[in-house]
This record gives structure tokens, C-alpha cells and sequence, in this order.
């Protein structure tokens, strides 16, 4: 994959499915409803801090911050504009 400087780059699994969502018609929360899809739908896997399974609350806030973190490395490396 090619940034917006014209750099080769190499975004890990979870970056190319928020690159997916990102078309401009979804909000942040659309954004983590559609992350949550995906978890829901074992194509992505998320850890919490302690081992088991996630209630839907902190799997959900867990998703929300990894898609603040996520939005600021695609914006870092020229794969979104922020």
C-alpha cells in the first residue's frame, strides 16, 4: 500500500479494516459498532486486561480507544488526512 506521500507502508490487520470503514458517512460510534461486528463475527480478536471473556461495555470501550490510537497512526503515516 502506497501513503498519501507516496511511501510503501504495511498497515497491520486491524489499520486495513479501519481503513475499510473509513468512506466519510460513518461516526466514531458507527465506527465501533462496525469493529464490534467484526469481533462479534471472529475476524478480529481483542484482549482485555484480565483473561476471559469481555462484557459488551469494555469490549466496546476498549474498541473506542484502539480506534483513537488507530485514527492517530493512520493520520502519523500519511494513510489518512486528520
Amino acid at each position: 500500500m502506497t501513503n498519501l506521500r507516496h511511501e510503501p507502508v504495511d498497515p497491520s490487520r486491524f489499520d486495513r479494516y479501519q481503513l475499510g470503514f473509513l468512506d466519510g458517512h460513518r461516526t466514531r460510534g458507527e465506527l465501533v459498532d462496525a469493529l464490534d461486528a467484526l469481533v462479534t463475527e471472529d475476524k478480529l480478536t481483542i484482549r482485555g486486561p484480565s483473561p476471559g471473556p469481555l462484557d459488551p461495555a469494555s469490549r466496546r470501550a476498549i474498541l473506542a480507544e484502539s480506534l483513537r490510537q488507530g485514527l492517530t497512526r493512520l493520520a502519523s503515516r500519511a494513510l489518512i488526512v486528520a
